[in-house]
């Protein structure tokens, strides 16, 4: 389990690092799904993610205009999200 959790801080780390080369601001969680900020630019991210079969769940109700919460699944998932949110 503790191999586990670890892989998903590191996984979330490196998610997070390559969310913010892209423009995207998260904000710090402890939990596996941090919040990130998609400014007006990116907006399609989330129409194009869940084509690609990518569900992400908004909270621009709760936490602002922009952010959806992403649960950080595989490092393969993780990338094929990125690979939506660059081609957007």
């Amino acid at each position: 389990m503790e191999r586990y959790v670890n892989g998903v801080k590191r996984l979330r780390a490196w998610f997070a690092q390559e969310l913010g080369k892209l423009g995207v601001k998260t904000l710090p969680e402890r939990r596996e799904f941090p919040p990130c900020e998609f400014r007006a630019k990116r907006a399609g991210a989330f129409s194009e993610a869940g084509e690609a079969g990518i569900l992400l769940r908004e909270r621009s109700k709760d936490i602002g205009p922009g952010f959806v919460r992403i649960t950080i699944g595989t490092q393969s998932e993780m990338q094929r999200l990125l690979k939506t949110i660059r081609n957007e």
